[in-house]
């Protein structure tokens, strides 16, 4: 590989920091220096380089001895210098041999944010009072960035993002990881990034998708999961499968487990703060059990029920209620109008379930209707949401343990 630059931490002996230079020969350089070792780039350093002289330029640090500023300046200062020359992270390299603890110790945690690779001056003889290596017998000592190596930050931010239910962010981060990572644990974080994929096309209603991202990674995530997770994730997938058979035709009514979704969607909506997303969801989560009883009642798919469907001594009511139908012979039946059809069931516990849309979802609904994503400006509360979530769980009989949840996740490489 060429090298487009290095960052390389000053002070003691220069022979390290020649060595690196002069082994790899990047095209720039970023010396980390303090007041005290500032000369010794022009002095020392540069014209040992036989000829070679990379561009450079210098991070001071004012206080060598303070971790704390260290980190704070070298990161700010490699940032400023990545941008300024155009470089690419991944054709750069940090060495750490010298310079104060302090400040060594600094540019390694600076350094992991930025470059692919580290480097350290070691050597097998050293001077017996300083403990410094021996000059002529330094070796460049290469070690893979471990945050990169062992995907330690990617992990931590795709667990954070599941958590707060962006599993589309979280796929793309583990993706990236796993492009990097350790070959060993490429394929568990690849596993892991279909996961997140699978979870983002479940909350988009892709749930084919969902099942065949899932299904064709199961085996990977049976062996990269313990056990009781993966056994709540592989019910989830079951969930998802169910969804997948009742949707696959648009012109039949889903069943319970697609219900059940919708309460779940709008949970993880209303997680994120997004009010006005999910009493949408609710509100067809209202709408599609007002649909599953209208077919129980009179056989009529996704509520578009005709005036034959009633039973023959209710057709005259059912008109004078809902007025003439369509142009395709089918009424226009609301949230509010499929729960009242079922007044002219000829079932007693079906008409019974008319009542299941009393003045406390009406109210709650108006919240929805006069929202910007329906007919009106009103942003929906947490407050409205919860009193329309509480109403429409009465309406669509479905208690909370029923509600499908993804499992909590916290992905993990083995130690």
């Amino acid at each position: 590989m060429t090298w487009q630059g290095i960052v390389v931490s000053l002070g003691g002996t220069p022979e390290p920091v020649i060595k690196t230079l002069l082994e790899r020969r990047p095209a720039q350089a970023l010396f980390v220096v303090s007041k005290s070792s500032d000369g010794d780039v022009e002095e020392k350093i540069l014209p040992a380089l036989a000829g070679y002289v990379p561009q450079y330029q210098k991070a001071v640090v004012s206080d060598p001895q303070v971790m704390g500023t260290c980190y704070r300046e070298i990161r700010a200062r490699i940032a400023q210098w990545l941008g300024s020359g155009r470089l690419d992270p991944e054709r750069m390299y940090v060495d750490i041999t010298g310079g104060t603890k302090a400040m060594s110790s600094a540019l390694a945690l600076a350094g992991v944010e930025y470059c692919n690779d580290f480097t350290y001056i070691g050597g097998g003889k050293r001077d017996p009072v300083t403990g410094r290596v021996l000059p002529g017998s330094e070796q460049v000592i290469l070690s893979a960035n471990p945050w990169d190596t062992y995907a330690v930050r990617d992990l931590e931010r795709a667990n954070q993002l599941l958590r707060e239910g962006q599993a589309d962010t979280a796929s793309a981060v583990l993706q990236a990881a796993a492009q990097k990572c350790d070959a060993s644990l490429k394929r568990r974080l690849s596993a892991f990034a279909a996961l997140a994929e699978a979870l983002g096309c479940s909350d988009r209603f892709e749930f084919a998708k969902a099942v065949n991202i899932f299904r064709g990674r199961r085996d990977n995530l049976e062996l990269s999961l313990d056990y009781p997770l993966f056994r709540k994730l592989d019910n989830l997938g079951r969930h998802w499968e169910a969804i997948r058979n009742q949707v696959r035709d648009d012109k039949q009514t889903p069943g319970r487990e697609t219900l059940l979704e919708l309460f779940a969607n709008a949970g993880r909506r209303a997680e994120q703060g997004r009010y006005d997303d999910a009493v949408g969801r609710l509100y067809r989560a209202v709408e599609l059990r007002g649909q599953q009883l209208v077919k129980l009642a009179f056989g009529a798919e996704l509520g578009k029920a005709r005036r034959d469907d009633f039973p023959p001594a209710s057709r005259d009511a059912a008109q004078a209620k809902f007025g003439e139908p369509d142009p395709s012979g089918h009424y226009e039946l609301s949230p509010a109008r499929l729960f009242q059809a079922l007044e002219f069931s000829d079932n007693a516990e079906l008409r019974a379930q008319a009542g299941r849309y009393d003045a406390k979802l009406s109210r709650c609904l108006q919240d929805r209707n006069s929202s910007l994503l329906a007919h009106g400006v009103k942003p929906v509360t947490k407050g409205s949401f919860d009193s329309l979530r509480q109403a429409a769980l009465t309406a669509c009989d479905v208690a909370e343990a029923d509600i499908p949840r993804w499992p909590e996740l916290a992905l993990q490489l083995p130690a």
